[in-house]
């Protein structure tokens, strides 16, 4: 959809400023302005090569759809003729077209040398954009140039509809003398294609995709980076040959595959032995067919299945390389004593070194994740394999920790490092994203992907910014958002949008008493509820009252306000559906909020909360406390040795929590998901201690999980039972709800019984125990 504007005026210098920035730029004084288009007629053509690329083509057809919109008449395609004189008109030359014969880039080594650079430079009555012809990804630069072409005349695409496309019209558009050549500082930017890859990926039934949308998110060579190891070591594999998995296993540290596991994460059976030679034959087998029959992939992916990669094999070969990786330095670990960095590292260069010879300049990518996103201690990395960490568990991407992590990759022969990193459930962070892409470029990071959060008020500015930062890293953040707010929403109802950033997310304590009166001055100002500016707003409007819609359910859960919170979860649910109805492209109907609860989810549990707040809770008759002190007969290992007694308790779990280890829960460690048991997907769990003995309980204590991580949402309440039998359950104190993280303790209960079990259920389906302490007599 366009938008209409008769003088686009301080939105538009924005854009051009931005850019100008950023670009290598060679202007002559005095010279005519080149008129492409004026007062609704062509006065330019736009100019092909005789054989055009589909990029190329694809370049020019973005060009004369824009500047047409732009200016009400229609500028022609045509392709050059061989052996034809000097075009008789102005042109826009696309790339490999005579005008365009050895150019070549300009500006700093970077610059010159980047396989995406483009150069746009007048000559007389051409304007000349052409990608780097000395690289194998001229047609990206090709691209980016006529895009360049496109913001430089205040074309804007803000959301990945066509909602958020903004297309000025103008009188005349012409162009000043220029030469510029620009190039991104990342050659990997969240795609894991070229232009033209993912032009041919989304054409359908011959009608071209939008990439515009994508903010120059592609790479300069097609590559992938998954989860592999499940799509080679198959099931099939598995048993056609039994004999190459014998004695392995699923690792015992960290969650565990359920009968049926999403594929994303691995088989239910995942044990394997890296060291095993027909294992490595396997994945040089695969990879050697893979890139033969995709000539265009340049980089495969390696990378192990998404759980704890360590002691899967037991034998002597895999435990010496764990042995050599040492103590993990990061919660990723799951709880692994060892790292599997060297393990992964010797296995990945072997299948790499397999490779070699017929692929001498194709490449492997591994993850460096949970337990072996450490370097590796001894074993430098082959040079054709890429390293990407992913530190799941360390929020702060600013750590000097990571910085270290990134530098010890680079120490141990890692020649390209490209990041993944995590926004998921966080808000807007404008210029906390400004500051990690500073980091990621001071690290020598050569490439970033950002995994995201599904709720669209949190994806719309950060995925614009995105392909922004990964070109520029350096990019002002603050010119960044006025230029967003102004592009998307115009001079009127921009300020008021850009107040709404300010008071969301860029102060603190946040404003958020203020953001209602924000809507409705912006919508005031935006007019016509029809309008372009006005569903943009109603777009923003509706996603925030999702958002908050989440923390206002946390607060009323904090407060024990069941009621409260059944209105918050009709208003969320309403919201949810009102940008389902208008906005389709925008939400899933499984869409997750910043930590809370699932709306949709919370419809059916919430009614069971409301039962078991009011259901009374028959207190028993306290016991004459026993002689002595109370001590913690759980024996847990933070409490001083004086006041616990080891009294020999065991612990189970109801069945969603099958193959958790209870001894976690008296280790003493609180921080980090590697210190936490989770029933995973489940609302309601149950844990059970045996005392071994019947024992007078004087209090239980339980600490639901200190940090800030999507698995530790803690429990909304939790239920204390207590049992002489371990059959016949009393409940002696319900504690709810609540969702503050830290310890909670019953009331002194001064009941003998042999059996404790709790009964923890959340609205959320991921929460967390760290430890539990019964004390007693």
């Amino acid at each position: 959809m366009t938008s209409s504007r008769s003088n686009p005026g301080r939105w538009v210098a924005a854009c051009v400023v931005a850019l100008v920035t950023v670009l290598t730029t060679v202007r002559a004084a005095g010279a005519a302005p080149l008129i492409l288009a004026e007062d609704g007629s062509a006065r330019a053509s736009i100019l092909t090569p005789a054989e055009p690329s589909p990029i190329e083509t694809y370049a020019a057809g973005q060009l004369a759809r824009y500047l047409g919109k732009m200016s009400g008449t229609t500028l022609e395609v045509v392709a050059e003729k061989a052996g034809a004189s000097a075009p008789a008109r102005p042109v826009i030359a696309i790339v490999r077209t005579s005008l365009a014969r050895g150019l070549k880039m300009q500006g700093p080594q970077p610059k010159r040398t980047s396989l995406e650079a483009f150069r746009m430079v007048r000559r007389g009555d051409a304007l000349i954009i052409c990608g780097n012809q000395a690289g194998v990804a001229c047609d990206n630069g090709t691209l980016w140039g006529a895009y360049a072409l496109l913001e430089m005349q205040g074309v804007g695409r803000y959301l990945s509809d066509e909602l958020g496309l903004v297309v000025p019209r103008k009188a005349v558009i012409a162009v000043d003398e220029l030469d510029v050549t620009d190039a991104p500082a990342l050659e990997m930017r969240g795609g894991d294609d070229t232009a033209a890859g993912y032009l041919a990926r989304r054409m359908k039934d011959g009608v071209a995709p939008e990439l515009m949308g994508f903010g120059r998110q592609a790479s300069a060579r097609r590559m992938e980076f998954f989860h592999a190891f499940q799509y080679i070591a198959t099931n099939q594999v598995r048993q056609e040959h039994p004999e190459w998995f014998e004695n392995t296993r699923n690792s015992p540290h960290g969650p565990q595959p359920g009968p049926s596991p999403h594929i994303g994460y691995g088989l239910a059976d995942n044990g394997i032995c890296l060291v095993r030679p027909e294992i490595r034959k396997l994945f040089i087998d695969f990879f050697r067919e893979r890139f033969r029959a995709n000539p265009t992939l340049w980089a495969a992916s390696i990378a192990p299945d998404d759980y704890v990669l360590g002691d899967r094999c037991p034998c002597p070969g895999c435990q010496r390389l764990l042995d050599i990786g040492g103590a993990p330095s990061f919660p990723d670990a799951r709880g692994a004593p060892r790292s599997a960095s060297d393990l992964l590292v010797s296995f990945v260069n072997a299948v790499a070194e397999g490779l070699a010879e017929e692929f001498p300049d194709r490449k492997l990518i591994t993850l460096a994740y949970l337990d072996y996103l450490d370097p590796p201690k001894r074993t430098r990395v082959h040079r054709n394999v890429i390293i990407m960490p992913a530190p799941l568990s360390t929020r702060n991407e600013l750590s000097p920790a990571l910085d270290d992590m990134v530098a010890g990759w680079r120490r141990m022969g890692a020649q390209k490092v490209y990041w993944y990193g995590y926004i998921l459930t966080r808000p807007p962070i404008p210029h906390l994203m400004g500051e990690w892409y500073r980091n990621h470029r001071r690290r020598g990071v050569d490439g970033v992907y950002l995994e995201f959060s599904p709720v669209p008020v949190m994806n719309a500015i950060s995925g614009w910014l995105y392909g922004k930062l990964g070109w520029n890293p350096q990019a002002d953040v603050g010119g960044l958002i006025d230029e967003y707010c102004l592009g998307l929403f115009g001079p009127e109802a921009g300020p008021i949008l850009r107040r709404f950033f300010l008071a969301a997310w860029e102060v603190n304590p946040p404003l958020y008493d203020e953001i209602p009166a924000l809507f409705a001055a912006a919508e005031r100002m935006a007019g016509d509820p029809a309008s372009a500016i006005a569903r943009r707003v109603r777009f923003f409007k509706l996603s925030w009252e999702l958002y908050h819609s989440s923390l206002a359910l946390d607060a009323a859960l904090k407060a024990a306000d069941v009621p409260g919170a059944h209105r918050i979860v009709k208003a969320g649910i309403g919201a949810a559906e009102n940008l389902k109805a208008e906005f389709p492209w925008a939400i899933r109907s499984d869409v997750w909020l910043h930590n809370t609860a699932h709306m949709e989810y919370s419809v059916t549990v919430l009614p069971a909360l409301e039962r078991l707040r009011s259901a009374p809770v028959t207190q028993p008759n306290p016991e004459a406390p026993a002689p002595g002190p109370a001590r913690c007969l759980t024996n847990n290992a933070d409490v001083a040795e004086s006041d616990r007694v080891n009294g020999g308790v065991t612990v189970s779990f109801d069945q969603p929590a099958g193959g958790l280890d209870g001894a976690k829960l008296f280790d003493g460690l609180t921080d980090g998901p590697a210190n936490n048991l989770s029933p995973g997907a489940f609302p309601v769990w149950h844990i059970t201690l045996d005392m071994g003995k019947p024992v007078q309980i004087d209090r239980v204590e339980i600490c639901t999980g200190r940090t800030r991580a999507r698995w530790d949402i803690v429990p909304i309440y939790i239920e204390v039972q207590l049992s002489d039998d371990g059959k016949d359950f009393q409940i002696v104190q319900r504690i709810q709800p609540r969702t503050l993280r830290g310890f909670v303790a019953s009331r002194s209960l001064y009941r003998s019984a042999r059996y404790v079990r709790l009964r923890l259920g959340s609205l959320n389906m991921w929460h967390a125990v760290s430890e539990v302490r019964v004390w007693g007599r």
